[in-house]
């Protein structure tokens, strides 16, 4: 008993000890680990919903910018209005349509509106209040215009221009005359509701939370109302005015991860809340493990030294016995020498010691050595550009393959080698199997399907194991067939085991299409960037991503190619570039670097282009639509009727043709009226009721008033003066 708690003592001391200090060590290590890449995870996704929420705040900011230079808008804001003239009636019905159809497609917004200080005139897109009651005194918004020249955001339940404090966000932006007089304002108010459901639905976290808050630690937009500013998160200001910043935090005992990212346009915070629980069950495992596996040394400690104390178990011996047995493989390898016609001492042979196992062996390790050598010297082939990591990753997968579609009740042996070919040794016991060229045909299939990959040829070689004969006549056979260069075959699939080379593609754990496309949109190069890069490590995390990586990359240029297909992207050579790359990316890209390297130079370029030539040349939505103006301008055609003819969305139409043309829809189709009008008068006798009907007027009134409206002066003075 004494002896047995001695062992046991010292096993304890020389095993559990040590093991259970590594074990504490790894834990805290692999903690750490998973916390940081949890924390980091979460900090990555809270990056891609800030570019896209940007991406609503860049398009509202853009569509007040364009509602405040419409030629509609300026002659109301600059020029005298009187509500009771019917000319200057038709000016505010123009501003109230060309707000309304700055609203079309746009989920988010709820009204837009306008004001002039001069004439305490309020248009709106929603059911206008009397000004009296509705905005605050000249007086204010004159102080709140200074504070912010330009433009200002107004959060929920803030004060504003009007005098209620509204639920909704509000943007405004002022508007002057040339020697900075305050004239008037826009207004758009948005959806909070619909807002923050939209951007927690960007923030793909489901156990997560996305907050908005201000500069000063307001929580402007909470999806929980319990927080109201940064003191109810537990974190201090000098962790939130950072730009970007990520923790652990513990709120009422519970831990969280939180992250915080900064806003482009008006440094609003994006602050996102997501619980821990998840890592929490993942450490709870690992240590349920550690405690296992310590248990199990324990126990086996406790049976080593009871086995030692009775004399069952001796390493002494069994270290001798290893020692005598290299002794008489020694003894075997000579003795195959000598069956290959070497000199021997007959002296060192110990012939009737011999068994199949260690002929075997013996036999192997010279058909490794001399198949080595004879390929690496006799023959010239073309190299990878593998690591020595990939090489192992590829092996691995082989042998997998190999014994998934092949056999398992077959001894495989295979040797690979990156220079020149993978080569496969089936032994059987059995010298009568009949599924020979079966076995061969899933073999060469197998070596097609990783062609693409490793560039390798293959060669297999089939062999009864029964004899020590049998082991020979397989190396020399697989020698003769060395000699020859196989020819390449198509790719084949094997339907009977199901292999299907790159069936079912295995998806990446972020959808990086989304994320590139909200960039895109959003016209954020960092983040275009950003996302190719970490798509990058991603691919090359994986080997099965990196094998298959021309169909994640693929991916990416056809979100590229329908972005610049969208903007109607007009540089002839970009476009042929991008396709072409698409087209024959497996021939043009042969490496994960070189894919990356062009796609990040291109978007760049494309970037860079954009922003020097302006982007102003008419492109071919508006061209047709001008075509489709021209033609049909005599019919009461609309700005809805012209997108569905063309397929695409009106808000997409109005700003294009706005952009295009600097005046909106509607007023083009005027011109193109008075136009025709005008030809009708200096070439034709028609009356002025037949030239009004012919070119789409309902009445000879409303022809005669934007005829003046343009030309000033009527349609009979124009007449007589031609």
């Amino acid at each position: 008993m004494t002896k047995l708690r001695n062992l046991f003592a010292m096993l304890f001391g020389v095993i559990i000890i040590p093991t259970l200090i590594l074990m504490s060590i790894n834990y805290d290590q692999t903690k750490t680990f998973i916390e940081d890449e949890a924390k980091l995870n979460n900090h990555q996704i809270v990056k891609q919903a800030k570019v896209a929420t940007d991406s609503i705040i860049s398009q509202t900011e853009r569509i007040s910018e364009q509602v405040a230079i419409d030629r509609s808008i300026q002659q109301f804001m600059y020029e005298p209005i009187d509500s009771n003239n019917y000319d200057d009636y038709q000016i505010m019905d123009d501003v109230y349509n060309v707000m309304t159809n700055f609203m079309v497609g746009t989920q988010y917004i709820q009204e837009i509106s306008i004001y002039k200080l001069e004439n305490d005139l309020l248009i709106s897109t929603a059911e206008t209040q009397q000004p009296a009651v509705n905005i605050k005194t000249e007086e204010y918004i004159q102080k709140l215009s200074d504070a912010s020249p330009m433009k200002v955001w107004i959060e929920p339940n803030a004060s504003g221009v009007y005098w209620e404090q509204l639920s909704d966000f509000q943007y405004i932006r002022f508007m002057y005359t040339n020697v900075d007089e305050l004239v008037g304002f826009v207004v758009i108010k948005l959806k909070s509701n619909d807002f923050n459901r939209l951007i927690n639905e960007m923030y793909i976290k489901k156990d997560g939370m996305l907050f908005i808050a201000d500069q000063t630690g307001k929580l402007i937009l909470s999806a929980d109302n319990r927080y109201r500013n940064i003191v109810d998160l537990h974190i201090t200001y000098d962790w939130f005015k950072a730009n970007e910043n990520y923790k652990k935090i513990e709120i009422e005992g519970q831990e969280y991860f939180i992250s915080l990212v900064t806003s482009d346009y008006n440094n609003w915070k994006y602050i996102s809340l997501i619980d821990t629980f998840e890592i929490q069950s993942k450490l709870k495992i690992i240590s349920n493990n550690t405690i296992l596996l310590l248990g199990f040394f324990l126990m086996a400690s406790l049976m080593l030294s009871y086995a030692m104390s009775k004399g069952i178990y001796n390493p002494i011996h069994l270290i001798k016995a290893s020692l005598e047995g290299n002794t008489k493989k020694i003894h075997e390898y000579n003795f195959y020498r000598l069956l290959k016609g070497e000199d021997v001492d007959e002296n060192e042979l110990v012939g009737e010691q011999i068994h199949h196992p260690m002929k075997y062996q013996i036999v192997l390790i010279e058909f490794l050595r001399e198949i080595q050598d004879t390929l690496n010297t006799d023959y010239d082939y073309v190299s990878c550009d593998f690591t020595d990591e990939e090489c192992t990753t590829l092996r691995n997968t082989f042998h997998e393959h190999i014994k998934t579609y092949i056999t398992n009740d077959r001894l495989i042996e295979f040797f690979y080698e990156t220079k020149t070919r993978i080569v496969l040794l089936l032994r059987s016991e059995d010298e009568k199997r009949t599924d020979d060229s079966k076995t061969i045909h899933i073999f060469e299939t197998l070596i097609e399907s990783y062609k693409p990959i490793t560039n390798c040829q293959g060669t297999v070689v089939i062999g009864a194991d029964t004899s020590f004969n049998g082991i020979k006549d397989s190396y020399e056979h697989l020698n003769k067939i060395l000699k020859y260069k196989l020819e390449k075959k198509q790719m084949g699939i094997i339907e009977e085991k199901k292999f299907i080379y790159k069936a079912e593609l295995k998806k990446l754990p972020y959808d990086y299409h989304t994320y590139l496309n909200n960039s895109l949109r959003a016209s954020s190069l960092d983040a275009c960037k950003a996302i190719i890069i970490e798509l990058e490590e991603v691919v090359k995390s994986e080997f099965y991503y990196a094998s298959n990586f021309s169909f994640y990359y693929k991916d990416v240029l056809n979100t590229i190619i329908g972005y610049l297909y969208e903007i109607q992207y007009i540089r002839p050579k970009d476009m042929s570039d991008v396709i072409q790359s698409f087209s024959e990316f497996d021939k043009r890209f042969k490496s994960i670097n070189e894919a990356t390297k062009w796609t990040l130079q291109f978007i760049t370029n494309i970037f860079t282009f954009l922003k020097e030539d302006g982007y102003n040349d008419f492109n071919n939505p508006v061209n047709k639509c001008i075509q489709f103006i021209e033609a049909e301008f005599m019919h009461d055609i609309s700005l809805n009727e012209v997108a569905d003819r063309l397929d695409i969305s009106v808000s997409y139409l109005s700003k294009q043709f706005k952009d295009e043309t600097g005046i909106n829809f509607k007023e083009y189709v005027t011109l193109t009226k008075i136009k025709k009008a005008k030809h009708l008068l200096n070439e034709t006798n028609q009356t002025i009721e037949q030239i009004a009907k012919a070119i789409g007027y309902n009445s000879t009134l409303q022809m005669i008033r934007m005829f003046k409206k343009l030309e000033n002066v009527t349609p009979s003075e124009y007449r007589k003066r031609s």
